[in-house]
């Protein structure tokens, strides 16, 4: 689920880019679902032992609630 942070910085970035603030609200609950505990991507990943995917999955979500600036 979508946190307090999140939901604050998504009524930010709504006034700044409505459209990007309406992308990444709609993509991080996606993002949540796909790595949650019941996902069975997620499942398949850990079982062919694929950090990697997490790993760029942990990024675009930290890209989505930066309002697509690079971490680099």
């Amino acid at each position: 689920t979508t946190d307090e942070s999140t939901r604050s910085y998504l009524e930010t970035v709504a006034t700044r880019s409505p459209g990007l603030a309406q992308l990444a609200g709609a993509a991080l609950p996606v993002l949540d679902r796909v790595t949650g505990a019941e996902s069975e991507l997620r499942e398949l990943s850990e079982e062919a032992d694929e950090a990697e995917w997490l790993a760029a999955v942990d990024d675009l979500r930290t890209r989505l609630l930066s309002g697509g600036r690079s971490g680099s």
